[in-house]
């Protein structure tokens, strides 16, 4: 059960485009969070208050997450490897793993994460704006998940967005050096959220 719901949250967020730092970003975490979480040679999984966000993050349903087609106690033997592969431009992480069903079948995964060292990610200044409009509003007041944000300005800013646009943008409202009101990043429940910054 849970190497499938891994696999299908891995493939869902590949075919919608999301990178696996958008949905660590969205599940509240750090961006290394969830491509950790999906290697086969140690026993990660998704914690049970995790699977409710996920049907949003993924723009699916619980259902297609979870298979109701496991058997009570079944298992499946992963045999897999982790390489790294680092230069000064870019690291490359592999996860290479073979997966043997209950019926003695087998299936091979790879799945693989390019980071691009020193790139600077590109204001969305639509989205910068849109979110001191709502620090100026009092949205701000009360602490905010990212997922939570992110399904607002979906509602009001449609597609003109990505998840990384947002996390940018709260990136430089957090900022020490700006003078508008800023946001100041928390941890509340093990999961990172935002509110407005309080004045010294």
């Amino acid at each position: 059960m849970d190497f499938e719901i891994a696999r299908f949250v891995f493939e869902r967020s590949t075919e919608i485009g999301l990178t696996p730092s958008e949905v660590s970003f969205l599940l509240g975490k750090k961006d290394a969070y969830f491509f950790d979480l999906l290697d086969p040679t140690d026993k990660n999984k998704f914690k049970t208050e995790q699977l409710d966000l996920l049907p949003a993050i993924l723009d699916s349903t619980i259902r297609e997450i979870i298979p109701n087609n496991i058997q009570p106690d079944e298992q499946v033997s992963i045999t897999g490897s982790k390489k790294i592969h680092d230069t000064e431009q870019y690291k490359t992480i592999t996860y290479r793993f073979t997966v043997e069903y209950k019926d003695k079948s087998t299936k091979d995964f790879i799945w693989k994460k390019k980071e691009t060292k020193g790139e600077r990610s590109k204001e969305n200044e639509a989205v910068t704006n849109y979110l001191l409009k709502l620090i100026k509003e009092g949205y701000f007041d009360e602490l905010k998940f990212a997922l939570t944000i992110y399904l607002l300005l979906q509602e009001n800013l449609g597609a003109a967005f990505t998840a990384k646009d947002i996390q940018t943008s709260l990136a430089i409202l957090c900022r020490k050096q700006n003078k508008e009101p800023v946001l100041e990043r928390k941890e509340d429940r093990s999961r990172l959220v935002y509110q407005k910054a309080s004045l010294n």
